[in-house]
């Protein structure tokens, strides 16, 4: 028999067809992207007195008046004021958290450090061109995932706003979308006041676990209902052999989407839709085996509607060959929160307490609720994942796992509200005792108004404590300067960083060049800045995670030491490269020599890259072959 909830959802799915679902994913990202980039235009005309506290006042009435809205909605329990509300105000909470997080900075989360130098740059060169393109190596195909830089470079270059600049803009949207899109398909799922509340909690979780990397949060947030809804199409297939077209479909179009928009995501969909068939398989094993031709029609559908999206990045890149030895390290990275199973419902913080809720619910409705089933593969699914990436190393690398953290703790968060409202469901039947009507029903007003006030503070308690998950990058991206070397423009904290500016080494490089467009020359340099700003061809990328395989990162490395030792052979060495050697050297000046850094991996000893340094001769680079120019501390060296 099925059980109440899911005779509840299939009624809410029916019900919800009165407009297509694609109609409804397609109103609620022009409506949240619109909020969302309305907020961040208003928000950048706002003067703030830096430092202060004046921000975080905005963000509180912003946040406050999200929780209280949101409230109303739910207490009213009107289809169309609840749809409108779920496609704007988890949008606009996200949005306001973040601004304020931001305020008085162009940059998002660690300015130009670590992983967002790469990210920056490859969303200016995604403006620069909409051709494909690796993020850093002239003529490659990208191998890192572009779609979620392609399409963000896209409208940077329609908006006319530079690359680098729009990275904030478009990080902070993609989050906004997220938590809106999230809320269409829970609608799907649960009754749309639930719908609405599990939106705000993944607008919530989203904040606090992966803003940092947004173009894969927007895979995470969707995932749970996209489980529910997957595991219910094969059900549907396996079980009574109804084919859903649609839903196939759009299951194929996921799993497309996620193979160009973040790679790790699509095999772990591909392993959580094994286990999932496998679950109905066993549990309906003849009817399985007499709609095995349905289910195979149902899954051709998929693998159809998948290959477009796979074919458009995946087939060039099979395509392209080098002259150098591939070298893939991409997955060669180990740090401390990759080496330990993610434990978050011991976490002593509202998400915390709903992870610690919710594992509870997923054990005890497993068996009999749907909703509870898809919830329980996706995170056995993602600690599956984590037993294999702990076997990874014995072969000298690692599956990612902790990129999976996020994609748990929201698990678990949604199945924590899930807990709760049927708790409140079962307090609501006790109520229709005649004996007890009235008394039963006064506490049950009574304890729906506790949990209403710890809920508005939960909310304002896990908005506030953003600020305090890494509060390293906010001050990153503060402290981070433009291209004219200015740090934190237009605030009191305006200053002027040292050393030689990005627009300096880029006046340099078109004075020596004869005005050459950046987009025309490779550049060797650890000023790594250089190409977030600027869309300059790279030829070794900042650290070997980033690599692309055919672009053979250790080869590179080789070549660049032989240059070193090449004395005044440089330019006869450059000749006789084997791939596209650099027409541009950014050097450090040092008493040794002029210093490139390369970036070796020394994988498991140490959980990224170290620096080698390079040093070649300032003879090399002799005035009948290189035009050069000291530039502060750096010399900047370009082939005649």
């Amino acid at each position: 028999m099925p059980s109440t909830h899911t005779t509840r959802a299939t009624t809410i799915l029916r019900a919800d067809r009165r407009l297509p679902v694609v109609a409804q994913l397609a109103g609620a990202v022009i409506v949240a992207a619109a909020v969302s980039a309305g907020y961040q235009a208003a928000y950048r005309r706002l003067h703030f007195p830096l430092p202060s506290e004046v921000p975080t006042v905005v963000a509180s009435l912003v946040t406050i008046a999200v929780t209280a809205c949101i409230a109303g909605a739910v207490l009213a329990r009107r289809r169309r004021l609840i749809a409108a509300c779920g496609w704007v105000l988890p949008a606009l909470l996200s949005t306001a958290i973040q601004s304020w997080l931001l305020t008085g900075t162009k940059f998002y989360m660690n300015g130009l450090g670590g992983d967002q130098q790469f990210r920056t740059a490859f969303l200016t060169r995604m403006t620069d061109s909409p051709a494909l393109a690796d993020a850093v190596y002239p003529d490659l195909p990208p191998y890192y995932s572009p779609a979620w830089f392609w399409v963000g470079g896209r409208l940077a270059d329609v908006t006319g706003i530079p690359g680098w600049e729009f990275y904030k803009i478009w990080s902070i949207l993609t989050l906004a979308v997220a938590a809106a899109l999230a809320h269409v398909l829970w609608s799907r799922v649960v009754r749309p006041s639930t719908a609405l509340i599990l939106a705000l909690v993944t607008a919530l979780v989203g904040l606090q676990t992966d803003a940092y990397s947004p173009y894969s949060w927007i895979l995470v947030a969707l995932a749970p209902p996209l489980a529910v809804l997957a595991l219910r199409t094969a059900r549907r297939l396996l079980r009574d052999g109804r084919l859903d077209v649609g839903a196939c479909a759009g299951i194929g179009v996921f799993v497309g989407i996620a193979s160009i928009t973040h790679a790790l995501y699509a095999g772990v969909a591909a392993l959580f839709l094994v286990a999932a068939v496998a679950a109905v398989a066993l549990r309906a094993r003849t009817r399985a085996r007499t709609h095995l031709p349905q289910f195979l029609r149902g899954a051709g559908i998929a693998v159809v509607s998948a290959l477009p999206f796979v074919a458009v990045v995946w087939v060039p890149y099979l395509l392209a060959s080098s002259p150098l030895d591939p070298d893939s390290t991409a997955a060669k990275f180990l740090p401390e929160i990759g080496a330990r199973i993610p434990t978050p419902v011991f976490d002593a913080t509202p998400i915390g307490v709903l992870c610690a809720v919710g594992l509870g619910w997923l054990i005890v409705r497993a068996r009999r609720d749907v909703v509870a089933t898809g919830l329980a593969i996706a995170v056995g699914t993602a600690f599956f994942w984590y037993a294999l990436s702990f076997l990874a190393p014995l072969v000298s690398t690692t599956l990612l796992a902790f990129r999976l953290e996020p994609l748990l703790v929201l698990a678990l968060a949604c199945a924590g509200v899930l807990g709760i409202r049927d708790a409140a469901a079962l307090a609501r039947r006790r109520v229709r005792d005649p004996g007890r009507r009235s008394r039963a029903a006064e506490r049950a007003r009574v304890v729906t108004a506790v949990v209403a006030a710890f809920a508005v503070l939960a909310t304002l308690h896990v908005a506030y404590q953003v600020r305090y998950v890494h509060p390293d990058w906010d001050q990153a991206a503060l402290n981070t300067p433009g291209p004219d070397g200015v740090i934190a423009e237009g605030t009191e904290l305006q200053r002027t960083a040292g050393g030689p500016s990005a627009d300096e080494i880029r006046d340099a490089i078109a004075a020596l060049s004869g005005g050459q467009d950046p987009s025309d020359l490779v550049a060797l340099t650890d000023v790594h800045s250089l190409l977030a700003f600027y869309p300059y061809r790279g030829f070794q990328t900042v650290t070997s995670a980033y690599a692309n395989p055919k672009a053979g990162f250790a080869d590179r490395n080789a070549l660049i030491r032989d240059w070193a030792k090449a004395g005044d052979g440089l330019a006869a060495a450059l000749d006789a490269s084997p791939v596209r050697a650099p027409d541009v050297f950014v050097l450090s000046r040092t008493p040794q020599g002029w210093v490139y850094s390369l970036s070796v991996s020394r994988l498991p000893r140490e959980p990224g890259d170290v620096g080698e340094p390079v040093v070649f001769a300032p003879s090399a680079f002799d005035p009948e072959h290189f035009a050069v120019q000291e530039v502060g501390h750096l010399a900047v060296a370009v082939r005649r």
